[in-house]
């Protein structure tokens, strides 16, 4: 098989979780055929989240911690101007910070689509998207697998937890072209989300509503992985998807939104590695 595997966002934590990609990533993915590895960046100088106690400088985006076949770094805002951030905007702000996590979010959703397409004519047969920002706990080599012997040109394999009422975006892996085209085109369909449902844009449910349009197949699975800050924390995650688990992570996801709100800014963090 032919494997592309597509990084994107920002490289905050990179020192931190590039043993996890290298380990539980890409040397997975090296198990079932040809590899490429792409990465579409920022060129982010600091992050500061009061949220999330970030307040660090970013030297170097640490990207020969990794082997890329093709890498894009990219100026952030750039591309703002010319996509329908400020039509998405008036529908709302789900997260009522001023948009500052919806601009987050385009820039994410932008990167998906840049780093997808420097694969180029390189026809995958799997598309494998993820965060750099990610500890992946758990070796990939289970959803490769299962993705091999799925009879299928058309699906995706997400995560089962912290769906949030659509779909986990934090790393899928895509059959085929149609399903790679959805994960990674979904910017595209923003403004047609929102006012579908009058909604705010929600990350998660855009994802569903993406693949719903394609008529993607989604498969989900049980493997885990945090996000890293840029400080080394780990952000505690609910991995358990029972009813209970459910519950719990909605439960804490509106309440970091109220605390963002309140200005507290007190996250949930793990301790650092």
């Amino acid at each position: 098989m032919k494997i592309s595997i597509c990084l994107f966002g920002i490289t905050r934590s990179l020192p931190y979780t590039a043993n996890s990609i290298n380990d539980h990533v890409i040397a997975a993915a090296q198990k079932f055929g040809e590899i490429r590895v792409h990465g579409h960046f920022y060129n982010v100088k600091a992050i500061r989240n009061a949220r999330s106690l970030e307040n660090s400088v970013i030297k170097s985006g640490h990207y020969d911690l990794l082997n890329f076949d093709k890498l894009e770094i990219e100026e952030p805002d750039i591309f703002l101007p010319t996509s329908s951030f400020e039509k998405v905007k008036s529908y709302g702000d789900a997260w009522e910070d001023d948009f500052q996590s919806l601009k987050n979010l385009f820039h994410q959703l932008h990167s998906i689509d840049k780093s997808y397409k420097l694969a180029g004519d390189y026809a995958a047969d799997i598309t494998l998207f993820a965060r750099p920002d990610l500890l992946y706990h758990d070796d990939l080599t289970e959803i490769f697998e299962r993705a091999a012997a799925i009879k299928s040109d058309s699906a995706v394999l997400v995560p089962r937890w912290q769906a949030f009422g659509g779909v986990n975006d934090r790393f899928a892996l895509a059959i085929g072209d149609t399903a790679a085209r959805a994960v990674s085109g979904r910017l595209g369909l923003a403004e047609r989300f929102c006012s579908t449902g009058s909604e705010p844009l929600h990350s998660e449910r855009l994802l569903k509503f993406a693949l719903d349009e394609a008529s993607v197949r989604i498969e989900t699975h049980g493997l885990r992985a945090s996000r890293v800050r840029s400080n080394g924390l780990r952000a505690k995650e609910i991995f358990d998807h029972s009813l209970p688990g459910r519950i719990k992570a909605n439960a804490a996801y509106r309440i970091n939104l109220l605390m963002d709100r309140i200005g507290l800014g007190l996250p949930s963090i793990a301790t650092k590695e």
